[in-house]
């Protein structure tokens, strides 16, 4: 009984993440990172606290590390949740930050916030046996948790890139020829996996 339990509270999930981010445009990983980096005003990463966000590393803006900024956003952020923020500053407030729900903001604790946009990602059929579902599951969740790493090492690579000449539309360049080949090598990679657990 607990199975199904688990089984219809993950289908819940997925159902709710897709239906409040379905009018998102959908796009490829590495497009939507060159898209949210440019179109956002900051990118960090900080620790949510108390109703706000503490900023710990910057990648791009004008903000102060530990200081605490007010944010509004349309997906729910639980408190002491790391995050990673692609945002724009409010106009009227520099100490607010406004987060845009189909942005590649997200929880490192809810990586699955972003699957039903970007389309190198998707949720386990409902044609799949039960004891399969958890092994799907775990393979997405690994997949998204590399794929957050490698674009913060993008991140850092950009913004050491930016610092040292201030040239951020031809640098955003030079990260996608390594991005293209890691999404490459992630894509066989996933193919061979799940020949492997269909055996």
């Amino acid at each position: 009984m607990d199975e199904m339990k688990k089984v219809i509270f993950l289908l819940f999930v997925f159902f709710t993440t897709y239906v409040f981010s379905n009018n998102c445009k959908s796009f490829y990983l590495y497009e939507s990172q060159i898209i949210n980096y440019k179109n956002s005003d900051l990118v960090f990463i900080c620790k949510s606290k108390n109703g706000k966000l503490q900023v710990l590393e910057i990648f791009k803006g004008n903000l102060e590390i530990k200081k605490d900024y007010i944010y509004q956003s349309d997906f729910m952020i639980n408190d002491n949740d790391l995050l990673i923020i692609y945002a724009n500053k409010d106009s009227l407030n520099n100490d607010k930050v406004l987060i845009n729900s189909c942005s590649l903001s997200r929880s490192f604790n809810d990586l699955q916030r972003i699957v039903p946009f970007i389309l190198d990602y998707s949720f386990p059929g409902l044609d799949i046996e039960k004891s399969e579902i958890k092994q799907e599951v775990k393979i997405l969740n690994d997949k998204l948790l590399r794929d957050l790493k490698f674009e913060i090492l993008l991140l850092r690579k950009q913004k050491h890139l930016s610092s040292n000449e201030n040239k951020i539309d031809q640098n955003l360049n030079v990260p996608l020829k390594y991005l293209m080949l890691f999404a490459i090598f992630i894509f066989l990679y996933t193919i061979i996996l799940i020949r492997i657990f269909r055996k």
